[in-house]
């Protein structure tokens, strides 16, 4: 069965023509993804095109040769909707989606994943806070369809960013109600996910990463919420 090997969909990437780095960092999650026999989908776009170091690891992708500002901080809502239906596509029904500078720093992550979601459709982690109308737009883990729908759930609003977009998105398909959100999702925390910022852990003299264990995603950087 598709399910019994863990799909990742690697997002909100895109390359400037001065930013050829990026394919080293992207190559070492590559990497350590393709140690645990992962499905991996890559979707982003760039002034550049995808090297075959990159295309050589990953199953199927979807890159535009140029950026598209409009996604850039609004949750690159175009190219996650693609990646899932490319995921769709090839039969899987649970999805990790992560950044692709990130990792879940685990030696066997969907055994992991799959047993913090229990009977959850869905988990999330920072920055969620419905109290804010924020749900995080970045770490999702769950059901592939029901994740698709939320996505699709409203038109983007572009004047605002991911966070509040996959809020309201979720708050439409619930119909408002609270209740039935905190019975589907479960929220958990960065440093039990071991999520890990790749990027900003990199050496650029050794071309590898120095405490990543250390670095966790927006760690002194964004402010945690705390989730719901």
């Amino acid at each position: 069965m598709k399910d019994n090997k863990l799909c990742i969909l690697l997002s909100h990437f895109h390359v400037r023509s001065h930013e050829k780095y990026k394919f080293d960092i992207l190559n070492y999650v590559l990497d350590f993804y393709k140690k645990q026999d992962c499905f991996i989908i890559l979707v982003g776009h760039g002034e550049v095109g995808l090297p075959e170091s990159i295309t050589g690891k990953i199953d199927d992708f979807y890159w535009e040769n140029a950026i598209d500002v409009s996604q850039i901080g609004k949750g690159h809502p175009k190219f996650c909707i693609k990646g899932y239906e490319i995921a769709m596509k090839h039969g899987f029904q649970k999805i990790l989606k992560t950044r692709a500078e990130d990792l879940i720093l685990r030696d066997d992550i969907k055994s992991f994943l799959d047993s913090k979601l229990g009977d959850k459709k869905l988990i999330v982690s920072e920055q969620t806070s419905l109290q804010n109308n924020m749900i995080g737009d970045l770490f999702h883990y769950g059901d592939l369809l029901f994740m698709y729908n939320l996505w699709i759930s409203l038109p983007w609003n572009y004047r605002t960013d991911g966070l509040r977009n996959l809020f309201f998105n979720t708050m439409n398909y619930f119909q408002s109600d609270i209740s039935k959100i905190k019975d589907r999702f479960l929220f958990a925390e960065v440093q039990e996910l071991e999520w890990v910022c790749v990027t900003d852990s990199w050496n650029y003299i050794t071309n590898k990463p120095k405490n990543l264990a250390y670095c966790y995603w927006g760690l002194n950087r964004y402010q945690y919420m705390g989730g719901f």
